[in-house]
């Protein structure tokens, strides 16, 4: 592997519960529309999206579905939940922040920021192409970091 290489999905419905009173965040749900994935390189997302890796055809999305949350200190948290890729089901841990809660009235109504990390992997996922470098080495780490950055929006 010689760098690191960032994708993002475009397109995604995610579900935050917030407790109004204490601003605590309550449960996270979402779920990623695996077609929406972009690198910025159209050859990649193609082999990305194809049955070497995500395949999007038969697994259009990769959802999420929180467990529990324990709230670690000042807006820190950490998140236990089901991650599933490719119809195959784990169960991994986010650890983050709540960045901020406002209430803009009808200029935007509430709205909350969290930020979240994790690292996988792939393999574990059944995502498991690769190819050796001439060099040596392999072309595909098999760690992937998974970094959300959010804010959302009220529903009601």
């Amino acid at each position: 592997m010689l760098t690191d290489v960032f994708g993002e999905f475009k397109s995604y419905d995610a579900k935050i519960e917030i407790d109004e009173t204490t601003k605590d965040l309550i449960g996270v749900e979402a779920n990623i529309n695996v077609v929406s994935l972009t690198t910025e390189n159209s050859k990649r997302d193609g082999h990305l999206k194809s049955p070497d890796f995500f395949d999007a055809a038969q697994y259009p999305n990769i959802i999420f579905k929180s467990k529990s949350v324990n709230k670690l200190g000042n807006d820190q948290y950490e998140v236990t939940g089901d991650l599933t890729i490719k119809g195959i089901t784990k169960t991994i841990t986010l650890r983050g922040e709540n960045t901020g809660f406002i209430n803009a009235g009808m200029m935007g109504g509430k709205r909350a920021g969290f930020y979240a990390t994790t690292t996988i992997n792939r393999r574990d996922f059944g995502l498991n192409w690769n190819r050796t470098l001439d060099q040596g080495g392999l072309l595909v780490g098999n760690e992937v970091m998974i970094e959300l950055k959010v804010q959302a929006a009220a529903s009601n």
